[in-house]
């Protein structure tokens, strides 16, 4: 039998990985469970014990100022899903830490298109030949990817100079005022995963992936290789980490910047194919295809980088290397730091070096006024009920990995059904409480027309004996639902 362990001092702070789903921003994904955390007894000061306390606290705790502090410990892009490390209470200074540790990724991408924003959120810039491309021509080119690079993010969306976007001095054909900063980054780990051959039709053995249908205009795209050609001359300087996009000509660009001369004079990586000089090569691609609705292949490689890697870009500029263009379909952060996606039994005793290590967490939950050894009365206030005896809860075994995001969407539809059902009940008492005041200001008029009064005994009171009030419920027990459950198994006290 395990020993019973206890949870930490409520309200909770700590640390907990949550699964963040591809749609929302990483913001918006802990606005969509801050609710819960708000009006779980697991966030609530443990003295406060009236409904009228409780509720109090619900709203105060929901406010932007001074409420729940929650907060995250590495954005990811809309598009991504994946790892999110969540910080809650004094947990929020923890996050930092996140921000400069090595991160793992699994990414798909398609051949055959390059966008503004190497994913399939932006726009196509342009297109390129695939069919050449096979498994063995990707696993070659990953080599020069491995180990230390330099990279610059996708300068047609990303990249500002004094506030203005590069394309702006692309448009007005002006020099850019000084070199662009390139990120260093280490790639420990690059590997290809899979490669999926081209897809005619469903059920082919192919994929269902498929380009974005809005293009930029010819005239964009002018903008952009002329911008592409501006950057080359500008040069390109060491950025360190933390340093913004934007420098302003202020921002920190590494010990040979300071002279004006480039730590890197240019990334190795060949320009996007020229539009123009494609469509004749995708035509003539086309003619010996079998049909024209011939879907380019998918590759999905794993990685593992260090912080303020581009994902994206390696993706971008593997293809250009191996003379195609590529952009991510799917993103999935898979480790952060010590917290992994799925389930990792190596990390669970890392995890629980802040909790006592037990093989299930059987705990016992006071108030912080009775800790004594009689606290295990059935009356006290903060129990939670369980067949094998007052004040003893099974929180099941501890465990690695995310919460996964059904748990949370669950918990989330619940919680909406129950404010629904809520209101709907309250607006039918409220029209009951209606009808029935109208109705008794009926029979009293009935009743005056007709003089007709109440009989009054010598005390001065009805004679109808009032009801005897409803004897006061006994405090309802918190049973903690799946997602609490979900949540305290992953959990990381501070």
């Amino acid at each position: 039998m395990p020993k019973a362990m206890r949870l930490p001092d409520f309200p909770l702070s700590g640390l907990v990985p949550i699964e963040k789903p591809s749609g929302p921003t990483s913001m918006r994904t802990i606005d969509l469970i801050k609710p819960l955390l708000c009006e779980s007894p697991l966030f609530h000061d443990p003295t406060l014990t009236s409904a009228a306390e409780k509720k109090a606290e619900v709203k105060r705790l929901m406010k932007h100022r001074g409420g729940l502090k929650i907060g995250q410990g590495g954005t990811l892009d809309p598009l991504a899903d994946g790892v999110l490390v969540i910080g809650v209470g004094k947990g929020t200074k923890l996050l930092s830490q996140f921000l400069h540790c090595t991160k793992s990724y699994t990414t798909t991408a398609l051949l055959g298109s390059c966008t503004t924003t190497y994913d399939s959120e932006g726009p196509i810039l342009s297109t390129a030949p695939w069919q050449h491309v096979t498994r063995e021509i990707i696993e070659q080119a990953l080599d020069r990817f491995r180990g230390e690079i330099m990279q610059v993010p996708p300068i047609f969306s990303a990249l500002k100079m004094d506030g203005k976007p590069l394309y702006e001095y692309a448009r007005s054909n002006t020099p850019l005022p000084r070199p662009i900063s390139a990120r260093r980054a280490n790639i420990s780990l690059l590997q290809l995963e899979s490669f999926t051959p081209a897809s005619v039709v469903p059920g082919d053995g192919g994929h269902t992936f498929k380009p974005p249908y809005e293009q930029l205009s010819e005239e964009e795209r002018e903008v952009y290789f002329r911008m592409s050609r501006l950057t080359r001359e500008a040069g390109i300087v060491e950025k360190e980490f933390g340093a913004d996009d934007d420098t302003n000509g202020k921002g920190k660009k590494g010990k040979n910047a300071e002279k004006g001369e480039p730590v890197v004079q240019h990334i190795d990586i060949p320009d996007l194919p020229n539009p123009s000089a494609n469509a004749a090569s995708t035509s003539a691609d086309a003619s010996t295809a079998t049909t024209s609705t011939l879907v380019p292949p998918t590759f999905t490689i794993r990685m593992t980088v260090s912080s303020g890697t581009y994902v994206r870009s390696i993706v971008h500029d593997l293809a250009l290397s191996i003379g195609s263009a590529a952009h991510v379909v799917t993103l999935t952060r898979t480790r952060q730091g010590r917290f992994a996606l799925n389930n990792d039994p190596e990390g669970l005793g890392e995890i629980g070096t802040s909790i006592p290590e037990t093989e299930t967490a059987t705990t016992t939950i006071t108030t912080k006024q009775d800790t004594s050894d009689d606290s295990n009365d059935a009356d006290a206030e903060w129990y939670v009920h369980d067949p094998e005896g007052p004040g003893r809860f099974d929180f099941g075994d501890r465990k690695t990995g995310c919460i996964p995001w059904s748990v949370f969407e669950r918990a989330i539809a619940e919680r909406n059904a129950a404010r629904k059902a809520a209101a709907a009940a309250a607006a039918a008492e409220e029209e009951n409480a209606e009808k029935e005041k109208v109705e008794k200001q009926k029979e009293e008029a009935i009743a005056a027309s007709e003089g007709v009064t109440e009989q009054v005994d010598e005390e001065g009171q009805a004679n109808a004996v009032a009801a005897a009030p409803a004897p006061t419920p006994a405090a309802a027990r918190w049973q903690p639902k799946d997602w609490e459950k979900e949540f305290y198994a992953r959990f990381v006290p501070c």
